[in-house]
């Protein structure tokens, strides 16, 4: 089995030239508000460099990456994830890239990509959801700073690869568009419909998030606890999953509307 470099992680499609030092201060503003966005959270971000092929900036949290991960850049992927999984990660590179080229450039921006791999620290290892969106492109289109971050997902099972449109309409609500999943079977994208939650749904996951049981949802909706039940359930069915805090760890790691 050949071993993994990183050069392999790069490809004609992720190719990105003619960056300047000026372009460099010209993103300096978001690099800053990268870095203050990812003081607000317990995620591990870091911002991808197509152009140098290496990190930018990247948070430090030792909960789920290591310390130095900026330094680390590329390697983080075959030092820190079981090799079985290195073939999945170079396949999702590479076709999330050729997905990303038939993009028209006005939607670009607004793309997210999202999948689940093991991550292995300190000799435990966890499932971690990996998540970029561009950040800044070259006056070509090309992708060539990405901003990403890890969380802990709730599945049991790598893979789990899904794009979308980040979108906003004009009153405000941000939505999902353009949902597509892509299939480690037949290596191809797939058209998807994004989840959508009822507002009673919403309601029990926000009100389950501040620890109120299901009794006490029922009351404050003024509904019946047989009622909530009937709803947690048709949800846990929605989501894929068998407990309230699996269900919020879904909705925080995909693209649940």
């Amino acid at each position: 089995m050949n071993m993994t470099q990183i050069n392999d992680f790069f490809i004609d499609k992720n190719r990105v030239d003619g960056i300047t030092e000026e372009d460099y201060e010209r993103v300096q503003p978001k690099i800053e508000a990268v870095a203050a966005a990812a003081r607000t959270t317990t995620n591990s971000i870091y911002i991808i460099d197509y152009h140098k092929r290496n990190f930018l900036y990247s948070s430090e949290n030792p909960m789920l990456a290591p310390v130095g991960l900026k330094d680390m850049g590329y390697s983080l992927y075959i030092d820190y994830v079981p090799k079985e999984e290195h073939a999945m990660l170079l396949e999702i590179n590479h076709a999330g890239f050729e997905e990303f080229s038939r993009i028209d450039l006005a939607n670009k921006m607004e793309f997210v990509i999202s999948y689940d791999f093991h991550f292995i620290q300190n000799g435990r290892s966890r499932m971690v959801n990996h998540r970029l969106t561009p950040l800044a492109l070259n006056s070509k289109g090309q992708l060539w700073l990405a901003l990403a971050s890890f969380s802990l997902s709730p599945r049991k099972h790598f893979g789990n690869v899904r794009m979308w449109r980040v979108t906003e309409s004009g009153n405000g609500i941000v939505g999902n568009r353009d949902v597509r999943e892509y299939s480690l079977v037949d290596g191809k994208w797939h058209d998807s419909t994004p989840i959508v939650l009822t507002e009673t749904e919403q309601q029990l996951l926000m009100m389950s998030a501040q620890g109120y049981t299901t009794e006490e949802i029922a009351s404050r909706l003024f509904r019946t606890a047989d009622t909530m039940k009937y709803h947690r359930k048709k949800l846990f069915r929605k989501l894929g999953v068998e407990s309230i805090s699996e269900a919020l760890a879904t909705v925080m790691s995909s693209n649940v509307m």
